[in-house]
């Protein structure tokens, strides 16, 4: 994007990325994100017994976890269930990482694969 002050700041455009983020964040079902030392932690609801754990959306992160990518990993802290990335060394990867899980949550949902009748 370009004003008449001429090209957007790079840190603009990453502020703009995190906003996107966040909103794809939050429809995957993650209550918050933290990027330190080029590892991103994307935190799972805090109840273990939430239905979200068998909800079709979580299976197809895990279908997405186990086909689609070597780069991510499911780990437990204390009562936190976190999803963990590392070698993150911008906010564009972490959109393309979470956009990759939208799409192959999108996918198994029109397909049904998790539907239980």
């Amino acid at each position: 994007m370009t004003d008449r002050f001429g090209p957007m700041p790079n840190c603009v455009e990453d502020l703009f990325t995190t906003v996107r983020c966040r909103r794809m964040a939050v429809e995957i079902g993650f209550e918050r994100l933290t990027i330190k030392q080029q590892t991103l932690r994307c935190y799972f609801v805090n109840n273990p017994d939430s239905p979200y754990f068998t909800s079709d959306t979580f299976n197809a992160i895990l279908f997405h976890l186990q086909n689609r990518t070597n780069k991510s990993h499911l780990k437990q802290v204390g009562k936190n269930f976190l999803l963990v990335t590392e070698h993150i060394n911008s906010m564009e990867e972490v959109r393309l990482l979470l956009a990759g899980m939208l799409q192959t949550i999108n996918e198994e949902k029109e397909k049904g694969s998790f539907t239980t009748p």
